[in-house]
C-alpha cells in the first residue's frame, strides 16, 4: 500500500493513512521541547480510551515499540492509530 501524506488541519499532526474507510488514521506528532508529555510515562498520558493507540516512536534514528513504562523525550516522533473524531484528543494528550 503506497502511504500518502496529507496535511490534517489539527496543526501538528500529519496523517499518513486513512484506514476503515477513513475512519481511523495513522497520524504522526512530533514532540516539542516544552510539551506537556515530556518526561512522562505512556501509562500516565490521559488518551482517548479506546480509541487511540501509540504504535511505535522514532527516536533518534530508531524505531521504539512503546510500552506504558515508556517516556516521552523531546523530539520524538509519534506514530498513533486514532478514530478521527479523537484525533484532536489524543493532540491535547501529547502536544
Amino acid at each position: 500500500a503506497k502511504i500518502i501524506q496529507e496535511e490534517a488541519t489539527l496543526g501538528d499532526i500529519i496523517t499518513l493513512l486513512k484506514l476503515k474507510k477513513g475512519e481511523i488514521s495513522l497520524v504522526e506528532l512530533k514532540i516539542a521541547e516544552d510539551s506537556k508529555s515530556v518526561g512522562k510515562q505512556i501509562k500516565e498520558l490521559p488518551l482517548p480510551p479506546e480509541t487511540a493507540l501509540i504504535a511505535a516512536i522514532l527516536r533518534d534514528g530508531r524505531i521504539i515499540v512503546p510500552k506504558g513504562e515508556t517516556v516521552i523525550s523531546p523530539e520524538d516522533k509519534i506514530l498513533a492509530l486514532s478514530t478521527v473524531e479523537n484525533e484532536e484528543s489524543l493532540k491535547k494528550a501529547l502536544l
